[in-house]
């Protein structure tokens, strides 16, 4: 056994003595830690030590094949055929046509014994490993030895497997050496891996430390799958929850893996109703696994474990399903964090997309289950929206939230997620060594955590007058930028903690509360609306802390992000895009009244009391706002000849010409401008009625109020010009333009529409601004050096406008102020589909941006775009080019630690 050093072991005696022995055999601290502590902590030592003894070897470098030791008679039988000595290597590859044709054709392109192909939409058998354990291609991309090939079939001659589908052959493998078409052709089978898995006969589960148990017992089975290697590997997931039929290979035969967790399911003691996926087998099969153990609890955690990666037929998965099953699962590849879960979700993977773009994805496909992920905490919040949600489903710590709650269900609406939380008002953060100093805490931070939390923040929290304490777990890996920007909000007196629950016991053994971090949005004063800086584990430190349930509107905004349409300012924009569909607190009947036209009870009730036209809800709105929202032109009428001011500002300083405009009541519209409403206006907080009816894409609305006097070419407070919005859209761009708007007019900061169009990727609007004469290397500011509509497109990944301006003649080498062309900017961004089409165009393979003297070859090898290094390679770049301080692209590479850019750049003659 091997010895156990440097590892931090756990306080109960139970516990530790189960770590102590899975360190023994092999099993990573971490995985150690977790199985002593959740799913071996009712077994005894015994028990698993029995297990363990059953294990012809182990260690933490097992192999699923030594296919170095003495080829399989396999390879002597076949070896003639091919007329080759034994001790040659017959490599196997299938030709590029094959692969492809199985892509198109969306086929399982398999082999068998005899090194034969075949494209296969059934009868065949996939095998599901892990690829650093033995069965992996070739770095040098020749493919598998038929050896290897024919070892993998003679140990599951049992399954009747004739026609193999394996990875490694079926998919082009070597990241070092793989062809740019191979590369492509790569993403489409990866599109394809659900079906492939779903038609296979049956999966076959490779995993080296269960191919050393000599036994078939499903406990045992159970307890090595759960500390090998297969478990922790993330594509190994989808291989199991797509398949129709599973088995495990030991040493000694296969095992059922459906059948394994229906023994562990009925040594639970779990009566309740049988699970879908169990609905495939039979009666009698059901019958022989059941029976009622002694001790239940003891295999309860195990099941679970095993049996939430189990599919049923033909469903996807839930967002919730997939983080807990996937908690320790990990990947060599950052990407493969997103895409990994393409398949098993029924979605299509593109190589333009980057991790935190799939994620955008993969929540927006599954709204109702990506709220429940909300206080699930461990890793940072996304960068895009949703800004609240996980930024990874692997790694997650917690429980998900369910619509059972005591305080509700949560709503997605249109700008976040809503409901109410018990809130904590924080104040000052102390210092992490003043921190230890409290006596309440320090246990708990150095020793009895359940794990490690390497980031900790007390914060002061408002309690009944009075300033408590609480500490706050923060993930190890969230970024520095979101814990600085809470701290900020701090400092700004608006942050606050959201809880499900009060905060109600102070805990020294590692009990905590999962809360979020959040800064209050004070643009918006009649509402609580929120960014979520991150989730968070949390723990009283003196006393509980009392709460009163607040109801939050939480945005999906990351407040620390960059991308284009998150961020603090993406906000103010989402807010004016975003409906009042919202019921208003504070309404008196008038309102109401107002809403659906009744001029009778209106009558009444000013006749009761003139003043009430002046009546404001909770948002400031009028009777008369209520009415131009609901369109209700005899209210308007109404309302007005009593008084009602026809341009009165809500708290938000709209008018009721603002909000009709807003949702397109164009009969409301011309009532308002008949009865005097100004036309032009427009606040500190609010579009004008032009800008608001463009927002909306309101055209008929907009054409009314253009006829009415609106200024096509008039900046709002905001600094919004009409034809700024109309980048959107053909028509209303024609309406404007046909209004007087002047399409070359500088908009914002020197930008046309003509940018602004590319930006949005208004194919269409830049046609037809192109047939009116506008240069297509139009620069914003008029300046030489200006950003082009072809830098702006590229900027925000926009192919297909990439595309049109470049047949139009737009250049992929215009130098911008920044000394950035197009092409640079494309490698920094990594987005292949774009960079390929400049280099198609025309790109300069010696463009440089200054100062660094960098080429385009030099910008994705710091990057670490590994498909776009060899996409520039291929088209001419020069590998050894040397910046201003004379470092090539391999350098660059080393020192931002890309290992697989930098084998690519190496085998180009990189130096």
């Amino acid at each position: 056994m091997a010895e156990v050093k440097d590892v931090p072991l756990l306080i109960d005696p139970s516990q530790r003595s189960i770590q102590e022995l899975l360190l023994k055999h092999g099993i990573p601290p971490k995985m150690a830690k977790a199985r002593a502590q959740v799913e071996f902590r009712n077994f005894s030592t015994e028990e698993l030590l029995a297990c363990f003894s059953r294990l012809h070897q182990h260690g933490p470098d097992l192999k699923t094949f030594d296919f170095n030791s003495t080829q399989s008679s396999w390879a002597t039988e076949f070896a003639s055929l091919f007329k080759r000595k034994t001790q040659e290597v017959v490599w196997l590859k299938p030709r590029l046509e094959f692969i492809k044709e199985s892509a198109i054709k969306r086929l399982a392109l398999c082999i068998n014994a005899k090194g034969e192909w075949s494209l296969r939409e059934n009868g065949y058998f996939a095998l599901s490993h892990v690829w650093d354990e033995g069965i992996q291609a070739d770095p040098q991309n020749r493919g598998i030895p038929l050896a290897h090939v024919q070892q993998i079939i003679a140990r599951i001659q049992a399954t009747g497997a004739e026609w193999i589908w394996l990875d490694g052959l079926a998919i082009p493998c070597s990241s070092q050496a793989l062809t740019l078409e191979e590369e492509e052709i790569k993403i489409a089978i990866i599109n394809n891996l659900d079906g492939i898995y779903r038609r296979a006969e049956s999966i076959i589960i490779f995993d080296a430390l269960v191919m050393q148990l000599q036994s078939t017992d499903f406990v045992d089975v159970a307890i090595c799958l759960s500390c090998g290697k297969w478990m922790r590997r993330l594509w190994t997931f989808q291989e199991i929850y797509l398949s129709r039929k599973a088995v495990i290979l030991t040493k000694t035969g296969l095992v059922d893996y459906l059948t394994m967790t229906a023994r562990l399911r009925s040594l639970s003691g779990l009566d309740d109703e049988l699970p879908e996926m169990y609905a495939s087998m039979s009666p009698d099969n059901l019958m022989a696994i059941h029976s009622v153990h002694k001790d239940p609890a003891k295999y309860q955690e195990l099941y679970l474990q095993l049996a939430r990666v189990l599919g049923t037929d033909g469903k996807m998965p839930s967002l919730a399903q997939l983080a807990m099953a996937c908690q320790d699962r990990r990947t060599g590849n950052d990407i493969d964090y997103a895409r990994a879960f393409f398949p098993i979700l029924g979605l299509r993977w593109n190589s333009t997309l980057s991790r935190e773009e799939g994620m955008e994805m993969i929540f927006n496909e599954q709204r109702y289950s990506a709220k429940r992920l909300l206080l699930m905490h461990g890793v940072p919040r996304s960068s895009v929206r949703p800004g609240w949600a996980p930024s990874y489903l692997t790694g997650l710590v917690g429980r998900p939230l369910g619509p059972e709650e005591p305080l509700g269900d949560i709503e997605w609406e249109q700008r976040g997620l809503k409901r109410k939380w018990f809130t904590y008002k924080a104040g000052t953060p102390i210092e992490r060594w003043l921190l230890r100093m409290h006596a309440n805490i320090t246990m708990q931070i150095n020793k009895e955590n359940p794990s490690p939390r390497d980031n900790i923040m007390a914060l002061e929290v408002d309690c009944e007058g009075t300033e408590e304490l609480c500490a706050c777990f923060i993930g190890s890996n969230e970024r520095p930028e979101t814990i600085n920007g809470f701290r900020q909000a701090v400092s700004n007196k608006e942050a606050y903690i959201l809880t499900n629950n009060e905060l109600n016991m102070v805990s020294r053994h590692g009990l905590a509360y999962r809360a979020m971090l959040v800064e209050r949005d004070t643009a918006i004063t009649s509402l609580d609306e929120a960014w979520v800086y991150m989730a968070v584990e949390v723990v009283p430190i003196h006393k509980s802390l009392p709460g009163q349930p607040k109801s939050w509107l939480l945005l999906h905004e990351n407040p620390t992000s960059t991308y284009e349409r998150s961020g603090k300012d993406f906000t103010k924009m989402a807010r004016m895009l975003s409906d009042e569909d919202a019921l208003h607190g504070g309404k008196i009947p008038l309102h109401g009244a107002a809403e659906v036209g009744n001029e009778a009870l209106m009558t009444e009730l000013l006749s009761a009391n003139a003043a009430l036209f002046m009546a404001q809800d909770e948002r400031g709105w009028t009777p008369l706002h209520s009415a131009a929202y609901t369109g209700q032109v005899n209210s308007i009428l109404f309302l007005v000849q009593h008084d009602a001011p026809v341009d009165a500002l809500d708290s938000s300083e709209r008018s009721p010409l603002m909000i009709a405009a807003d949702e397109g009541h164009t009969e409301a519209v011309k009532q308002l401008l008949n009865l005097g409403a100004d036309v032009n206006l427009s606040s500190e907080k609010a579009q004008c009625p032009l800008n608001q009816a463009l927002l909306s894409n309101h055209v008929e609305t907009a054409r009314v109020l253009l006829e009415a006097g609106a200024n096509p070419n008039d900046q709002d407070k905001f600094g919004f010009a009409p034809m700024t919005i109309a980048c959107r859209n053909l028509e209303t761009a024609n309406l404007l333009i046909s209004a007087g708007a002047d399409p070359s007019a500088d908009l914002v900061g020197g930008a046309t529409i003509l940018h602004f169009a590319a930006r949005a990727g208004n194919v269409a609007l830049i046609k037809r601004l192109l047939e009116l004469g506008m240069p297509v290397d139009l620069t914003e500011g008029s300046v030489s050096n200006g950003r082009t509509a072809l830098y702006r497109a590229v900027e925000v990944y926009k192919l297909e406008t990439v595309e049109i301006l470049l047949h139009h003649g737009a250049s992929p080498n215009h130098v911008v102020q920044t000394g950035w062309t197009p092409t640079l900017l494309a490698a920094r961004l990594g987005n292949y589909e774009i960079i390929k089409t400049l280099v198609r165009n025309g790109a300069d393979t010696q463009a440089t941006c200054q100062p660094e003297s960098w080429t385009a070859l030099h910008v994705a090898s710091q990057e670490g775009h590994r498909l776009v290094v060899r996409l520039l390679l291929d088209a001419g770049w020069d590998v050894n080019a040397q910046d201003a301080a004379g470092h090539t692209p391999l350098k660059l590479a080393k020192t931002a630690g890309h290992e697989a850019v930098g084998a690519v750049l190496k085998q180009a003659g990189g130096l």
